[in-house]
């Protein structure tokens, strides 16, 4: 039986995730035709589908053609969304996702009619958009994982994760990984045999599961693409300066000379945090750093950004990381 997949296009979508995706489809196509003397039936179909049904350019100017209008037709097995270009800052992202709004009952109907659902990088923001992630699991690209806990708290994010699935619902890491989605899908539809061959052939390391090894202890905010802002630069200085001290929001005010409400609404605006949960995540990073580069204890590690009980550390990390320091570390351990 042929499994039917929808790709949902629409402007500012990474075409990789539909481009490459479709050659992957192809080539575990013709491996499985291979051998047998007489057609048989594909293995997997693919249609590409926008808004208005008219053909969609992609994030890097690539002319994506349509067959049709989203939601007309026949339900496909699968639909697929690809992510959605973040690099021009969390404005146009945000805007980008405003325009998808009309599409959210209609994800929440194939849902309910147990159409499965992919969502490619990004696009796991849509499917938070649409409602299909409270009070489920999913990833996001480790680099967006501060931002997507902002908006919905309500998901666990399990970002150490490169491919998350739960009730019909796919998430995936940035943008590459849908080499893994698609090796997902052929395991599911084309038995283990076949997708071994696939991955072996195009190189695929179906054993990459994790984001972990790719982290990178300078989180990224791709805030609103203007100049940071004079005062979260001296502020993120002086937080780094006295990791080792439990925060304290007078001493940050005091030292900018403006008020704490001052401090508190530039984070907001232009963090889309507080500058408490702000001092938190650098003494985070730093600890990710040092259970990569380190063989410190998770004592030592604790002392270092300012936590004398190392207990509470541990639970703080588990917490934000959906794993504890030491699976962290030996996670890292594997990285290439």
């Amino acid at each position: 039986m042929t499994t039917h997949i929808e790709f949902w296009v629409y402007p500012q979508c990474m075409g990789s995730a539909v481009t490459g995706m479709a050659d992957l489809l192809h080539i575990a196509n013709a491996m499985a035709q291979a051998g047998h003397t007489t057609p048989r039936e594909a293995l997997f179909s693919w249609s590409l589908h926008s808004m208005d049904g008219q053909a969609v350019q992609s994030s890097s100017g690539l002319r994506l053609n349509c067959d049709g209008r989203i939601g007309i037709g026949p339900q496909p097995d699968l639909v697929l969304l690809p992510g959605l270009f973040v690099g021009n800052g969390m404005r146009a992202f945000r805007s980008a996702r405003q325009q998808l709004q009309p599409l959210h009952s209609l994800l929440r109907e194939r849902h309910a009619e147990s159409c499965l659902i992919a969502a490619h990088c990004s696009a796991a923001f849509v499917l938070a958009d649409a409602g299909l992630l409270n009070q489920r699991k999913a990833t996001v690209p480790w680099w967006l994982e501060h931002q997507f806990h902002q908006e919905f708290p309500d998901t666990t994010l399990q970002v150490a994760d490169m491919l998350v699935s739960d009730e019909g619902l796919l998430t995936t890491g940035a943008a590459t990984a849908y080499l893994q989605l698609a090796h997902h899908l052929i395991l599911q539809f084309g038995g283990a045999e076949l997708a071994a061959q696939l991955a072996s052939t195009l190189l695929i390391d179906a054993q990459r599961q994790s984001q972990l090894p790719y982290v990178q202890t300078q989180q990224h905010y791709p805030v609103d693409n203007v100049p940071e802002d004079a005062l979260i630069q001296r502020a993120r200085l002086w937080l780094t300066r006295h990791q080792r001290q439990p925060f304290s929001l007078a001493a940050l005010a005091q030292h900018l000379a403006v008020s704490e409400r001052t401090v508190i609404r530039r984070f907001s605006q232009l963090l889309n945090t507080t500058p408490g949960k702000y001092a938190q995540m650098l003494k985070l990073e730093v600890a990710r750093r040092l259970l990569q580069q380190t063989d410190l204890s998770l004592d030592e590690i604790a002392l270092r950004i300012g936590y004398q009980d190392s207990s509470a550390f541990r639970r703080l990390f588990r917490r934000s990381y959906d794993c504890s320091p030491s699976a962290w570390r030996h996670r890292c351990d594997t990285k290439v």
